[in-house]
Order: structure tokens, then sequence, then C-alpha cells
């Protein structure tokens, strides 16, 4: 656990030199600044996936055998292989380059680390409180497990750029790439048009009702899903109702502030509809583990969206408040995902122990 704590450490220590060298005017070019301490922050977090030993991480075994085993295939056995064509090829590419496991699992985590590096380079007011956000929401721990759809949500985050920039074409063939490493990419496809919506009581009021029809019959819809989607999804009860409360008691705070923080950015407003998609999907989890997966595509967008709310807050004091606050929370949510575990990252171990 040291590891992760170290990790957390040093993002702090980061931001306090990238504030103290702003606030001095050491450096005169901010944006290469922060370029540097983005890199840092990326490299670090891509370090500490690369040279973990594959029993960190719940499915890493299973990945680095079928690595091994599409290293010797023929064409026509990775095709049989179950997993999306867009992965099964990038492996076999890979085994072309190196036999070695380790260099493997380096390879999968820059790819699915750096576009969330470059993702919170150029959209994030506060990088580093973006970082410790996907940190702390278990976006970063999820990728110590879940090769394929890391690549997927990484590829995801790539596609941000075209909603904000209004190229749906190459929105669509985006989330398409994104897809062939998880099929479950494509429930982002409908993110373009969400992301237009304007924010007002309407369509609040229409996402409430959404939510209301969503809950009444989530059953009902998972077991579509899972029968003509993803087969391999379960219909189980799970406890995720305090995690969705949890993340919808966030948002209503971030909607405090909505005005304000459209004032200062109108394309907040993207922001605010992907988090709420996000959050209104968790309520899946709640007959269906897998159903969360689905969520964070949308969901991830709240290291954007927290970071733009508090930099939107005119009065001082009470950013700073939210900052502290913030701070604890992070951190209390930090170990307390490292406590629950879920994708066995406790105890890191690196590969040459």
């Amino acid at each position: 656990m040291s590891v992760y704590i170290i990790n957390i450490i040093m993002i702090g220590i980061y931001s306090l030199l990238y504030n103290l060298i702003n606030k001095k005017n050491w450096y005169k070019n901010n944006k290469k600044l922060k370029m540097i301490f983005v890199f840092l922050v990326t490299i670090q977090l891509f370090l500490i996936l690369a040279l973990r030993k594959s029993s960190v991480g719940v499915d890493i075994r299973g990945y680095v055998r079928q690595f091994i085993f599409v290293r010797h295939a023929s064409l026509d056995e990775i095709l049989l292989l179950r997993h999306e064509i867009g992965y099964k090829l990038l492996v076999k590419l890979i085994s072309f380059l190196t036999g070695n496991p380790q260099m493997f699992l380096a390879i999968i985590s820059g790819i699915s680390i750096i576009p969330i590096g470059r993702l919170i380079y150029k959209y994030s007011r506060m990088p580093f409180l973006s970082f410790a956000l996907y940190i702390s929401f278990n976006f970063y721990a999820f990728v110590f497990s879940g090769l394929r759809q890391a690549i997927a949500i990484s590829i995801i985050c790539i596609s941000y750029d075209y909603i904000r920039e209004q190229k749906p074409l190459k929105f669509i063939l985006t989330v398409i790439i994104a897809s062939l490493f998880h099929k479950s990419a494509m429930f982002f496809l409908p993110a373009y048009i969400i992301a237009k919506i304007k924010l007002n009581k309407k369509s609040l009021m229409t996402l409430l009702l959404g939510n209301m029809i969503i809950y009444i019959f989530r059953i009902e819809i998972m077991g579509f899903i899972t029968t003509y989607v993803f087969d391999s999804f379960d219909i189980i009860e799970s406890n995720s109702y305090t995690w969705f409360l949890f993340n919808l008691f966030i948002y209503i705070l971030c909607l405090v502030f909505y005005k304000s923080t459209i004032e200062r950015n109108y394309k907040s407003n993207e922001l605010y509809l992907l988090v709420a998609i996000g959050i209104s999907l968790m309520l899946f989890a709640t007959v269906s583990n897998n159903a969360m997966r689905i969520a964070n595509y949308y969901h991830i967008f709240i290291i954007l969206l927290i970071p733009e709310v508090i930099y939107s807050i005119k009065d001082k004091k009470m950013v700073l408040l939210g900052l502290y606050i913030l701070l604890l929370g992070n951190i209390t949510l930090s170990f307390w995902q490292l406590y629950t575990d879920g994708y066995k990252i406790v105890p890191y171990e690196f590969f040459w122990k």
C-alpha cells in the first residue's frame, strides 16, 4: 500500500511546486510549465502500472497467459478467442515487438494512461486535483485489471476532443475504434448529442423522469442487455446505492455553482451533461456490478467537472475551504478504495520481486 500512498503524496508535492513557481513567476511559459508537471504525474502513474507484478490486478494473470498464447498462435486461432478484434490484433502486434510479458503490460499501461494525462492537460483547470480525483474515484485502480476497457476508456477520452470541436464524424469513428477493444464503448455514441443539450429546469426534469424509469425497469432493461448485448453481465442485486448517492450528492453541489461555472466557461455544460448520464447509469449497477463499466465512460468526466466548478467560485475563502474539504475527501476516499480493494491491487509488488 505504501506505493499508492507515496503516489498521492508526490502528486500533492507537484501541486505545491507548480503553484509556487506560478505565484513567484519564476517560469514565464505557464502552458509549458503545466505540461511538464502533468507529464511527471502521468509518467509516475505509468511506472506504477508498468512495473507491477502480474499478481497485482484481479485479471492480469489471465491476460498474460493469453499474450503468451497469442504470440505463438495463428491468425485463425486468435480470431477464435472471445475478446474484441481490436484488442486481439493489438496483442499480436505487441508479440511481434516483444515476447516479454512485462513489456506487454508496460505497453498496455502506456496506451491506457497517456490519453488520461492528455485529457487532463488539455481541459482541466486544476490538473493535480483532476489526477487526485482520477485515483480516488477508482478509475486508476480499474486500469490495473480491466486492460481492454482501460484502452477503450482512453480512446473515449480522445473522442471528447471532437465533442468540443463539433466534429461528429471523427467522434463516431473514434468511438467505433474504442469499441474494437471493448464493445461497451458503443454506449458512448449518444454522448455527442447529449453534450449539446442545454442544462436547465426542463432538461433536469427530463433527466429526473428518466432516472425514475430506469430505476423501475432496471431489471427488465438489464435483462434485455444481457440477452442481446452482454451475455456475461449477470443480474444480481448489488450494494451500489451508496456509491450512486455519494456521486449524486457531489453532482448536486456542482449544480449549485452551475451559473458561475457556465459564465466562466460555457463548454462546462457538456461536462455537466456527461457526468449526469454517468451517475444515472449507475442505477443499473444496483442489479449488475458490470453496469458500472458502462457508466464510467461518462462518469470519468467528473475529473474535469469538479475542478471547473471550484475554479469558477468567486469567493476565494470558499474556494480555499472547498479545496481543503476535497483534499480530506480525496485522501479518505483513496484509503477506502484501497481498503475495499475490489481490483486486488493490494499488496503492491514490483515484478522483479
